[in-house]
């Protein structure tokens, strides 16, 4: 933000529309001169030299189209020019892939978004480089610019962009629960009443047949209706996975009955291929299940999966086993949460569904070791096509074994001592951080240190090296830390936790 006298500046400047002096400036506004100057060096640093022209004798001038550009993003509660534009680009995107195959011109885009025609060709350009690892393509023409590419394709990069930018809920989405971006990006092109309408449809449905849909299958949902109401007359959206006599009934009776909903509210016609898609969401989403029906009194899984998804499941939970050397296999809690998980995983690769992990980043971040083990393993499985998995997708199979983890494996308080210098050290701590997320180091210390060191919080020592007797159970480890000496700490955490 700037100041008060520098936006006054600002406003006579605009009003004035040629050079100013700096008296006439400092006379209008009551001030100095001197503060004058300060006030240009604080616009000019806030949004750029070129926004205020100078000229000797003439005085100030202000440059009309880097002002659109920047200031007035600042007057529409943007927080920066950097997320401005960023926003931008997803809104032209998002209008593009509704318009397609229809085309719109540069002068239109720059009329709809208030900024330059050579901003909206910048930011075309980078729309298009955005839109190179797709199955889309944006056609620039004389004539007007339109994004071309198979209806499902541009339907599944819509639900990308919207998707998101959604902050997701336990129940059904409402709009205090979508941030002031994802309400924009949503209701520039739809009212805010008719996406309430198709939420109400949706969610009555699911209520009245019982089918709860958890978040974020359920927001995926909403979104795709969402969608459709804009791009249901589509000619080229065709299904071709199977046929409908095939479908689950339950599921597709469920969908019809939204699709009859949504053609009655709106006054509209869809085509029964949208009752299919409908259907494909369904049958993708996980349902919220009551866990007595999947569990009987010796706690035994009471779930019947097809063969692929056992196989899958079997496979994963033995090789993240093998890898990390927690014992998964003897949780079945763990067992029947991905049982439940992996089936309609299978349905979206079946149909093509995507969902959006909208915490995707931070389990990135907070489970780095879980996740980059987690995508080298599925990475090699063939079966079912599971080996095309997104990192959102396993960014939701991650959260199932770190809750895994954090159950069989408190936390303990860690001192790590090395014989050789600071660097070996720290070597140390960083691989026991990554493979460790839950233990607590409280300090690193030489050999030399230890013996006068304080360890009632201490819980146990890892070390490279053989130490005298200190009171506090101590483990002897490479530097490494190699898969053997991971193995070993998880089996003394195993068995501290176990007395």
């Amino acid at each position: 933000m700037i100041s008060n006298i520098a936006n006054n500046i600002l406003s006579q400047l605009l009003e004035e529309g040629d050079y100013t002096t700096s008296q006439i400036i400092a006379a209008n506004q009551n001030i100095s001169t001197k503060t004058v100057y300060r006030a240009i060096a604080e616009i000019r640093e806030v949004f750029g030299a070129d926004i205020i022209e100078s000229s000797k004798g003439k005085g100030y001038k202000l440059n009309f189209e880097v002002y659109i550009d920047n200031v007035n993003n600042l007057f529409v509660n943007k927080n920066n020019n950097g997320n401005y534009t960023r926003h931008r680009r997803a809104l032209i995107l998002y209008h593009l892939l509704l318009l397609a195959p229809e085309k719109i011109s540069v002068k239109k885009l720059s009329e709809k978004y208030y900024v330059s025609e050579s901003s909206i060709t910048n930011d075309l350009d980078f729309i298009e480089e955005m839109l190179s690892d797709s199955n889309l393509l944006l056609q620039k023409e004389n004539t007007g610019t339109s994004i071309q590419g198979s209806e499902v394709e541009i339907r599944k990069y819509l639900m990308k962009i919207v998707n998101e930018n959604l902050i997701y809920n336990q129940s059904s989405i409402l709009f205090n629960n979508i941030n002031s971006e994802s309400l924009e990006l949503m209701t520039n092109e739809f009212s805010k009443e008719s996406i309430q309408a198709i939420d109400d449809i949706l969610s009555s449905c699911l209520e009245k047949n019982k089918y709860l849909v958890e978040n974020p299958y359920y927001t995926n949902l909403l979104t795709h209706l969402v969608i459709m109401l804009k791009r249901y007359d589509k000619a080229d959206y065709e299904m071709n996975w199977q046929e409908i006599n095939e479908f689950k009934k339950v599921e597709y009776e469920l969908a019809k009955e939204i699709i009859n909903k949504i053609e009655r509210k709106f006054g509209i016609n869809i085509r029964d291929v949208e009752i299919s898609y409908v259907y494909a969401f369904l049958v993708s989403s996980r349902k919220v299940i009551n866990r007595s029906i999947i569990q009987n009194e010796e706690n035994d899984i009471k779930i019947k999966p097809n063969a692929s998804t056992a196989k899958i499941v079997n496979e994963i939970i033995y090789k993240m086993e093998v890898e990390t050397g927690v014992p998964f296999s003897k949780e079945i809690t763990l067992k029947r949460s991905l049982l439940l998980h992996i089936q309609p995983l299978l349905n979206r690769l079946k149909y093509g569904v995507i969902i959006i992990n909208p915490i995707i980043k931070e389990i990135k971040l907070e489970y780095k070791n879980i996740f980059q083990t987690l995508k080298k393993i599925i990475k090699n499985i063939k079966t079912n096509n599971i080996c095309n998995l997104t990192d959102d997708e396993i960014g939701f199979i991650s959260i199932y074994f770190q809750n895994t983890i954090e159950k069989l494996v408190a936390t303990f308080n860690v001192l790590i001592v090395c014989n050789t210098g600071i660097g070996t050290s720290h070597l140390l701590k960083t691989r026991v951080i990554n493979h460790f997320p839950t233990l607590k180091i409280i300090d690193v210390l030489s050999t030399d240190e230890i013996a006068n060191y304080e360890c009632q919080e201490v819980d146990f020592i890892l070390t490279t090296v053989k130490l005298p007797e200190v009171g506090v159970p101590q483990l002897l480890v490479s530097a490494l830390l190699d898969k053997k000496d991971i193995n070993l700490i998880n089996e003394f955490m195993l068995n501290m936790k176990g007395r």
